[in-house]
């Protein structure tokens, strides 16, 4: 029989042996406890929330958001996929509690999904103290040979022969690259500045990056387990005390 002759047979051949696949995709999951991660993914927050959340062990749900996050991120995108956590964690339990640390892997998982820092970075949303550019920045770091290394590659070189639209990618890569100092630094200002000092200061490079660290030390005084609170209430005087070439930034961090 030619199947091309007959688009109707090979359609339902195709929808056979894909309902036969999930048929046996779901009696396999359903054995653990556990609805397979492309399933869910295509289900209401809700559904998803409910179900990995009724696992127990934090390595069991953390594990099935993961999945769910990788196989979303891979049919949509890491902005959509970034929307999908954020309806997640609105409604509690572990998702929002950990919110955090799930933008830590959706930025890992978008690294390598992306292949670039510079590319990855664009699907960012500021949700969950910036966990998604740490994870970026994270995973690239860990990828290289040293610390300057990653630093002074992960952005690449800029490109300004169309400045109108290539600065904002530019601004929002280097941004991301000050708040995964951070992280790499555990939280650790004046270091992660030192950090920032790397990079050829061509098109604002550095600065960018500082504003990266002094944003995440702002935001990071309301997250869990923060360490550095550099930036207190007296942050005028605060800002004052830090070498020249930080001041500026430190003090446009803070007021905005």
């Amino acid at each position: 029989m030619d199947f091309k002759s007959r688009p109707g047979i090979a359609v339902l051949s195709a929808l056979v042996l894909a309902i036969g696949f999930l048929s046996w995709s779901l009696s396999r999951s359903a054995k653990s406890g556990v609805v397979s991660a492309s399933d869910l993914a295509s289900e209401s927050a809700q559904q998803i929330h409910s179900q990995c959340e009724t696992l127990g062990q934090n390595e069991f749900i953390f594990e099935c958001y993961s999945d769910v996050l990788n196989d979303y991120m891979r049919s949509t995108d890491a902005r959509q996929t970034l929307q999908l956590l954020d309806s997640l964690q609105s409604l509690g339990g572990y998702a929002q509690a950990n919110c955090h640390p799930l933008t830590h892997k959706l930025g890992n998982l978008a690294l390598d999904y992306y292949g670039s820092v510079l590319t990855a970075s664009q699907y960012y949303l500021p949700i969950c103290y910036f966990g998604y550019y740490h994870g970026i920045v994270e995973e690239y770091i860990s990828t290289q040979s040293d610390m300057r290394t990653a630093l002074t590659t992960a952005c690449g070189v800029y490109d300004d022969s169309n400045p109108s639209e290539n600065y904002a990618e530019w601004y929002q890569c280097g941004q991301g690259l000050g708040h995964g100092i951070m992280e790499y630094e555990q939280d650790n200002v004046l270091k992660s500045l030192q950090d920032c000092d790397l990079l050829d200061p061509s098109f604002d490079a550095r600065k960018i990056c500082y504003s990266g660290v002094f944003a995440d030390d702002v935001t990071g005084e309301g997250e869990t387990n923060f360490k550095s609170a550099l930036l207190s209430k007296d942050y005028i005087n605060v800002c004052n005390q830090l070498p020249e070439n930080y001041k500026q930034q430190c003090l446009n961090a803070k007021t905005s």
